[in-house]
């Protein structure tokens, strides 16, 4: 994200600060639900019970120690994805059908 913000300070643009905090917004709550819903899949399913955690990967483990918070988890990641989807039809709203990924463009 800071790429692109420097980009278009490189190239002349001065973008809307606004606009700058709703991508962040976004990209933040888009991490905060891929690793939401991860967490409560993994317990879900079950293979938190069966996966040798190493020290910096394998997920939290927060899931089996506190299994009464599956369901704020699952809630966070649902709601974490909200978010996501509102600003980015925000962006599609105000920038128009061209920022999406050409597979999203009706077929003509």
């Amino acid at each position: 994200m800071l790429l692109g913000v420097g980009t278009a300070l490189q190239a002349g643009t001065r973008p809307a600060p606004l606009q700058v905090a709703l991508v962040l917004l976004g990209a933040v709550a888009a991490h905060v639900s891929v690793n939401a819903f991860n967490e409560y899949l993994d317990f879900r399913s079950g293979l938190d019970a069966l996966t040798v955690k190493p020290p910096f990967s394998g997920g939290s483990g927060a899931l089996p120690g506190q299994p009464q918070s599956a369901q704020s988890v699952l809630h966070l990641a649902i709601t974490a994805l909200g978010v996501v989807v509102v600003v980015g039809l925000y962006f599609t709203w105000l920038r128009g059908a061209l920022i999406l990924p050409r597979s999203a463009w009706p077929a003509s």
